[in-house]
């Protein structure tokens, strides 16, 4: 392998591994956390805590 290809192929890869993750986690996210709770990252946090974590007032917990 020459010189000039070994960074445009360790782009890729890292390309590849960055979008394969984003898109594991986004289909974990949907299966695990309901549509309402989803809304919000701090609701997310507070559902899978199984509490209100951030003693918010309008905390859907």
């Amino acid at each position: 392998m020459s010189k000039e290809m070994k960074p445009i192929l360790i782009g890729a890869l890292t390309a590849g591994v960055i979008i394969a993750v984003g898109v594991g986690f986004h289909a974990w996210t949907i299966k695990t956390i309901p549509y309402s709770y989803r809304q919000n990252l701090l609701d997310a946090v507070d559902y899978l805590a199984g509490k209100n974590v951030f003693n918010r007032v309008d905390s859907l917990q």
